[in-house]
């Protein structure tokens, strides 16, 4: 019996979003990008290029929690949860590679100058910064976790007749 389409959204709803948990390898990246591409483009009231900028910002945390999960030996996985309310998407990335260094992070969007690019790291905090309308990063000993902030409202429901 094939599932209830409605059921699966109103589960998703009761539970307070989707919680995604991927090795930290990035051949997992694809499932990542189709899951936030999916929610996006099915749930919420965003034009294609808004849902290709948080799907590259979405992708871009999750490197960089695979690239922290590389550098501290971990097991854990990289965790990726959407939610949603009536004005925005959220999407978290939740990696378990130790603290990192906040200050270091760059505070504005991308160079413009590619002389300037080529000198600084970080650069996928930078595009994040500029793709979205909110990010904010937290972190501790056990690890980061990104958030990232879209403001828009669901899909319109469908007129009935």
């Amino acid at each position: 019996m094939a599932a209830d389409p409605t059921t699966a959204v109103e589960g998703v709803e009761a539970a307070g979003g989707v919680q995604l948990e991927i090795p930290a390898d990035v051949g997992y990246l694809s499932v990542v990008r189709m899951v936030v591409s999916t929610l996006a483009f099915s749930r919420r009231d965003l034009d294609d290029e808004r849902v290709e900028d948080l799907v590259l910002a979405v992708s871009e945390a999750a490197t960089n929690a695979i690239e922290a999960h590389a550098e501290v030996p971990a097991d854990h996985p990289v965790v990726v949860v959407w939610r949603e309310d009536d004005d925005n998407c959220r999407v978290e990335v939740v990696d378990r590679g130790g603290r990192a260094d906040l200050a270091a992070l760059p505070s504005e969007g991308p160079p413009t100058d590619p002389g300037r690019a080529a000198l600084e790291g970080n650069l996928g905090v930078s595009l994040i910064r500029a793709l979205v309308d909110d990010v904010n990063f937290e972190t501790d000993d056990r690890g980061t976790a990104v958030s990232i902030t879209m403001r828009c409202g669901p899909l319109p429901s469908p007129a009935l007749d």
